[in-house]
């Protein structure tokens, strides 16, 4: 099997002959069309439920991404806004089953299956770890697999952030406790606008960067008390009422959070 290192580099090369695909990856300006129907998506979920909204974003994404879909639409048909995988557990891969989580093992099925049912196995691979933010790639569409027990959506992207991509996108599978999978699959430039907000999403896609985003950074950090928070953990004094996340985002629905771990080195 090629490594995904391969499949993308061919890919780049076809990608590269397709100018106005090519143009919209780089800039990544919205055609007015697409901003409108964003813009009336994100009125239409406001007041849904968690799990409401992603089956709508997955069938927002089936309805208007089905070029940039490709083969995982076909394979995993989100009409409806979610795909079931039945008996998921018989579609792990011998690599699979070595994996140490039920995530990793329900994402091999993800790519088992898709193997079987159509997907291009030249330019498909499971557990690539050669780029940050991709676990699947099924007929070399970018995914990044966020999984979850129960019929839950998991959110928790750690270092890396929803993409300005329209040909990567998000595989929330849930039910990884149970025998029969819920796949949604949600473009990450549909996730990219709801989360950062029209504005931000608009500085950032005509130039690259946001000033609006960046002020909201320093002004979180401002209010973070890294110095006395860590003096108190190394001795041992009771710790304060310490601020250890703030939000950002047009709409201040994005929780930048901090940890801080302190681990002995050099003489152990």
């Amino acid at each position: 099997m090629s490594t995904y290192k391969d499949i993308r580099a061919r890919f780049s090369a076809e990608m590269s002959k397709n100018t106005e695909l090519t143009n919209q990856l780089v800039e990544g300006i919205l055609p007015s069309e697409k901003k409108d129907k964003l813009l009336e998506l994100v009125q239409r979920v406001a007041k849904k439920s968690k799990v409401e909204k992603f089956t709508e974003l997955s069938k927002f994404t089936y309805e208007n991404y089905a070029t940039e879909l490709g083969d995982i639409a076909k394979v995993f048909n989100t009409s409806t806004g979610a795909f079931i995988l039945k008996d998921w557990k018989k579609y792990v891969t011998e690599a699979g089953e070595l994996a140490k989580s039920v995530g990793e093992k329900a994402e091999s099925a993800v790519y088992g299956y898709a193997i079987q049912n159509g997907a291009d196995p030249s330019t498909s691979d499971w557990g690539t770890g050669q780029i940050p933010g991709v676990d699947i790639v099924i007929s070399g569409k970018e995914i990044e697999a966020k999984s979850k027990k129960n019929d839950a959506i998991n959110l928790m992207l750690q270092t890396t952030f929803f993409a300005n991509d329209p040909n990567k996108f998000y595989m929330f599978i849930a039910n990884t406790d149970k025998k029969d999978l819920i796949i949604r699959t949600v473009s990450a430039e549909v996730l990219n606008f709801l989360t950062l907000g029209e504005k931000i999403h608009g500085e950032i896609a005509s130039s690259g960067e946001s000033e609006t985003l960046k002020q909201q950074v320093i002004d979180g950090l401002s209010n973070l008390n890294f110095e006395d928070r860590i003096i108190d953990s190394l001795l041992n004094r009771k710790q304060g009422k310490y601020e250890n996340a703030f939000f950002i985002g047009d709409s201040g629905d994005i929780k930048v959070r901090f940890l801080i771990f302190i681990e002995p080195k050099g003489k152990f």
